[in-house]
């Protein structure tokens, strides 16, 4: 499955809906496999010097990959998903959504950095005609995941996270009655 793509067309529910339903979900059942793939290549034969770093590089990047996921569910989807429909701007312990956003982003550049380590600990994910299945295929699967959570940090960033901010902005200049009265 490949990560979609988001536009500035579509709605801030519409964009938050598929990275909450398809786009993290897919990625969560990606790094199951590739958790499960590297267990397979680890008992194939004797391990490597790259495929044991490869290892402890993936298992930091797995943890930090959950949690993120985890407070983007359960603190800023919400408050986005209750900005957007009901036009009420909401804070987390006097945090803004904005200053939320950018601790998230820290993470989405963080994890970039840690994908780039766990490249050059695989060798650019290269095959080795001379290695087992399990690793032809694990190197397979983190090329593919690379490129999705890339592409996944990437609608973060240039849609969803600007839009719900510009939301926010606006419900914060604008006195709520104004927002919304219906003469």
């Amino acid at each position: 499955m490949k990560c979609i793509s988001l536009n500035t067309e579509s709605n801030v529910l519409d964009n938050l809906d598929i990275i909450e339903f398809d786009q993290h979900p897919h990625l969560r059942n990606t790094l199951y496999e590739i958790k499960k793939a590297i267990d397979l290549a680890m008992h194939e034969g004797v391990p490597t010097l790259s495929l044991i770093k490869c290892r402890e590089i993936f298992l930091e990047l797995y943890d930090e990959i959950e949690v993120h996921f985890q407070e983007e569910e359960n603190v800023l989807f919400p408050l986005i998903r209750k900005m957007a429909t009901h036009n009420i701007c909401s804070s987390r312990d006097g945090q803004t959504l904005e200053s939320m956003v950018h601790v998230l982003e820290y993470e989405n550049n963080h994890s970039g950095a840690a994908l780039e380590k766990l490249k050059d600990a695989c060798l650019q994910y290269s095959h080795c005609p001379n290695s087992f299945k399990h690793y032809n295929h694990l190197m397979e699967l983190l090329q593919t995941f690379e490129k999705d959570l890339k592409s996944h940090a990437s609608n973060e960033t240039q849609y969803l996270y600007p839009a719900a901010i510009r939301k926010e902005k606006i419900l914060r200049f604008i006195p709520f009655h104004l927002l919304n009265n219906n003469d």
